[in-house]
């Protein structure tokens, strides 16, 4: 399943029925999409005052939105499942799939009420809306249809007395923690302490919205417990005893209680990685699919708005749009490791390439706040790094956006790492990218590798070893992998550890096998252009993997015509 393709309404259908989709477009998105038209904006007094800043002109948080996050919540639950969490059998796993989609497609309900103070609390306003009477009938429908066997398997794993709800009203509980999704309001270390969460949850589901935005804004929602709680009526036709019942089994000392609460954890988890990975590029829109992209004359984002047969252009100096506008790709490969990829990088001049960057570095850094912590710390967890994939019109942009990533959060800077655009490479190269390990090589074996280079004729008298393979990766190819495919890009250079790599020319020139420790891959590199050449391993060998940009900066080095007589002299 691709991160990027657009979003696919039969596959979340497979998930959830119509009725739900049609339930939450009807009763919350579709408000959100008819209120973010321009013929209501300009009616709205605060968006004439400051358009720049109206929810109107927001990134999506429409029905597009929340089904593009289910779509992503299921790639990462199957992708984080033994790797960023703990290994969860088929039976659990489902169940977590099945809930993920189910609150993706509902955690951005609370934006039904397009006004400011809604918008800064739309996560609670969620969680609130779910123990509504409109949302009755919806449970109940659910729950009746046993969509993704979630009502079987609650029913089936904690429908006996260790609960003090039942699992209908558990399930409710679940899907009402939608709330989570917001990493302003919840952070990383709530989600860890889970007495500390059920306390937040019935702060959350009993307070009304002025209450807990008042208390949120002394900054003391947990604090504040002491206070007498002016409980919503609605939850006593929920509950005999909202606090005794509700959200009990989130501290119940019960081992198969304690598995679900790990489950449940995990599936927020997820669902806030998929909102921070949600689509941007050229599927950049506001929620009423104005289209929102960046300008290449001058690196600012653009609105295109619709009013009757007319299309008005308006430009913003809001960074983090235009960074979103020219972010093509953002997604976890299967390390874990965060990669980012860049539309362009060439604008028509140094300020424009300047104003691009700075957007996309506070794209970046927004980015890899929100997922540095998304995941819990064990002894063995693996550093998160954010590979900043260079544009291939420019990829000098990948580092201006990384300097400034410098300027905005120094640890952040310290976690990125720029790479060649993956996108560009075979299959075949792309899969051995992901499979390379790092070189950890003294400076004495660097300094004999690049003495036995120097053989083949390769200047490397004024390469610094220290620095020539600081971003290395070593490969180990098999029989018939193929190392380099004719007519891909060029976007890395080789060193054979052994022999058995042969290469196949175009146009019919002869073949022949490379020696050990022979540059592979630079006259592409070089020149910028593409293979011309098939290179097949005949036999298993290990080869070390360096970056385009890394090799044009430390390792590019050529004799003058000048110096020729001298070298083939010194050669004989």
């Amino acid at each position: 399943m691709d991160y990027y393709r657009h979003t696919d309404l039969e596959m979340i259908r497979r998930f959830v029925p119509d009725e739900f989709i049609n339930f939450l477009e009807k009763n919350y998105y579709k408000k959100i999409s008819d209120r973010s038209s321009i013929f209501q904006l300009v009616k709205d007094p605060q968006f004439i005052k400051n358009p720049k800043k109206h929810v109107g002109l927001f990134t999506d948080h429409g029905m597009i939105h929340a089904c593009d996050i289910a779509q992503k919540i299921l790639i990462i639950l199957k992708q984080a499942n033994g790797l960023l969490i703990c290994k969860r059998d088929k039976s659990r796993l489902n169940f977590m799939c099945g809930m993920g989609v189910i609150m993706a497609m509902t955690h951005d309900i609370g934006m039904s009420q397009f006004t400011n103070f809604a918008r800064i609390m739309h996560a609670e306003i969620a969680t609130q809306e779910i123990f509504s009477r409109q949302f009755d009938s919806m449970i109940d429908f659910l729950w009746n249809r046993d969509v993704n066997h979630i009502p079987w398997y609650l029913s089936t794993h904690f429908g006996n007395n260790n609960f003090s709800v039942s699992p209908k009203l558990l399930f409710r509980e679940i899907l009402a923690m939608v709330n989570c999704h917001s990493k302003s309001k919840v952070p990383y270390q709530l989600l860890d302490n889970p007495v500390k969460l059920r306390k937040y949850m019935l702060q959350i589901l009993s307070q009304s919205l002025h209450e807990l935005n008042s208390v949120q804004n002394k900054n003391s929602l947990l604090k504040n417990t002491k206070k007498k709680i002016s409980h919503r009526p609605i939850l006593k036709s929920y509950y005999s005893s909202f606090k005794d019942e509700a959200y009990h089994w989130l501290i119940s000392s019960h081992p198969e209680i304690k598995e679900l609460v790990r489950d449940v954890i995990d599936i927020i988890r997820c669902l806030r990685v998929a909102d921070s990975l949600r689509q941007r590029g050229v599927a950049l829109k506001t929620s009423h699919g104005y289209q929102i992209f960046i300008d290449q004359t001058d690196g600012r984002a653009i609105y295109a708005l619709n009013k009757f047969s007319s299309l008005f252009y308006f430009t913003s100096d809001h960074p983090i749009n235009a960074g979103e506008a020219n972010i093509s790709q953002n997604y976890f490969d299967r390390n874990g490791d965060l990669h980012i990829r860049f539309y362009r990088g060439s604008f028509f001049n140094i300020k424009a390439t300047e104003k691009a960057a700075y957007a996309c570095a506070v794209t970046v850094t927004d980015i890899v706040s929100d997922l540095i912590n998304a995941f819990p710390k064990k002894q063995d967890s693996k550093y998160m790094y954010c590979y900043l994939e260079a544009p291939i019109d420019n990829p000098k942009f990948a580092v201006l956006v990384k300097n400034f990533v410098k300027s905005l959060n120094l640890s952040i800077y310290k976690r990125c790492k720029i790479i060649p655009n993956l996108e560009c490479l075979s299959e075949n190269e792309r899969e051995l990218f992901f499979s390379a390990k790092p070189l950890y090589w003294n400076l004495k074996k660097c300094k004999e590798t690049l003495t036995l280079i120097g053989k083949y004729g390769f200047k490397i008298n004024k390469i610094n070893p220290q620095h020539a393979f600081k971003n290395a990766c070593i490969v180990n190819l098999k029989t018939h992998d193929v190392l380099i495919k004719s007519g891909s890009f060029s976007e890395f250079v080789y060193i054979p550890l052994g022999r058995g790599l042969s290469c196949e020319p175009l146009g019919g020139y002869k073949k022949f096998f490379f020696p050990p420790y022979c540059l592979i891959g630079t006259t592409g590199v070089i020149m910028g252009g593409i293979r011309n050449a098939d290179v097949i391993a005949r036999k298993s060998l290990r080869v070390v993997m360096i970056n385009a940009l890394d090799y044009l900066k430390y390792w590019h080095d050529v004799y003058h015509i000048n110096e020729l007589p001298e070298i083939i002299r010194r050669k004989k």
